[in-house]
């Protein structure tokens, strides 16, 4: 009997403590789960709250507003467009042999506006118009390239050597102009003007070369001035394609060339008292040239520059009237028209006269 009731009591004994066991194990396990989980790596504090009877922190001072850029100026309808404001020149072609010209100024330029522009605002002269009495001078664009030699059998003369030198006009001037070019070569072993020549069989041979599709329409010194150069847009390009030609050319180391008709700028200097020996100097474009070693090439020796540059005229007992370039003055003081040489000597037919001012 005693001993059956101990083993009952052992029994209750052993319940009572796996049973405290399990209660214990229970309620760790919930511990465990109930715990927050882990704070953020880049925790936050909180803003500090202010003390009490503390001033308000000022407010940020609102940004004014970002004033809005003004719209480019542009220049009004068939006005000549600045030539520093919208790159003209930039938008002309170039190919790798291409050379181009823009107008500038020079020392005797009646004023310092060329195509509507004061090309001396950068030096803080701007003129808002011409000065009195100083017609408006205008200056086309020029793009050329360096002179080339060519052998060509000329009808009378056999082969010969020539050199020609191709180039293209541009007129950015504000309204059509009239070119009638004068292409003048110097060499330095002489003291002698070679002027440009008008032989057509040297010009097939140039054209063949240089534009042997026709899409350039080359033209002689002659031809190109018998209808305006028109006028070029920025978006809109109307060049206007020559070739000057030389017949027995010295063989020297230098060259240099003046070409004429480009500009309406000209002044004139009197030579005698009585008025009647006088100066016309006409604004020029001097471009030098110079030899390759002992080859036939030729290349520009360095950067052209605008001169006034004249010859002798008798007969002008006054002032003349504002003509453009490539419109002589008779010595009544009148406009005539002009006659270029045709080929072989003869006179050409009279040129229409410009109708600009």
């Amino acid at each position: 009997m005693r001993s059956s009731g101990s083993k009952k009591g052992l029994r209750l004994a052993y319940g009572v403590i796996a049973g405290l066991g399990m209660v214990l194990a229970g309620s760790a396990s919930s511990r465990l789960t109930a715990q927050p989980p882990p704070p953020p790596d880049n925790p936050v504090a909180p803003a500090p709250k202010p003390a009490a009877g503390a001033p308000k922190a000022a407010e940020p001072a609102a940004q004014p507003p970002k004033a809005e850029k003004a719209p480019a100026a542009v220049p009004p309808a068939g006005a000549a467009a600045p030539m520093g404001g919208l790159d003209l020149e930039n938008n002309i072609p170039k190919g790798p042999n291409d050379r181009l010209v823009v107008p500038s100024l020079s020392p005797q330029d009646p004023t310092p506006r060329v195509n509507g522009m004061d090309l001396s605002a950068g030096l803080g002269k701007g003129l808002a118009k011409d000065p009195p009495g100083v017609p408006p001078v205008w200056v086309l664009h020029m793009k050329f390239k360096d002179p080339r030699f060519l052998k060509v059998k000329v009808p009378g003369k056999g082969e010969r050597l020539c050199m020609y030198m191709w180039y293209q006009v541009y007129n950015f001037t504000g309204e059509p102009r009239l070119f009638i070019p004068s292409f003048e070569l110097k060499a330095d072993s002489g003291d002698g003007i070679l002027p440009d020549q008008i032989l057509p069989s040297v010009e097939q041979a140039v054209i063949r070369q240089e534009d042997p599709s026709g899409l350039d329409s080359i033209q002689n010194s002659v031809t190109i001035s018998q209808e305006l150069i028109p006028l070029s847009k920025p978006d809109r390009l109307r060049p206007v394609t020559g070739v000057a030609i030389w017949d027995d050319i010295p063989q020297t180391g230098r060259y240099t060339l003046y070409v004429t008709g480009l500009s309406n700028g000209w002044s004139i200097v009197t030579l005698d008292q009585g008025g009647k020996e006088n100066v016309v100097r006409r604004k020029t474009l001097q471009v030098d040239f110079r030899r390759i070693g002992n080859t036939d090439r030729i290349e520009m020796a360095n950067t052209p520059r605008w001169i006034y540059r004249g010859g002798l005229l008798k007969g002008f007992e006054r002032q003349p009237p504002e003509n453009p370039a490539g419109e002589p003055v008779a010595p009544g003081g009148g406009p005539k028209p002009v006659v270029p040489a045709a080929p072989g000597g003869a006179p050409g037919k009279p040129v229409a006269e410009s109708k600009n001012p």
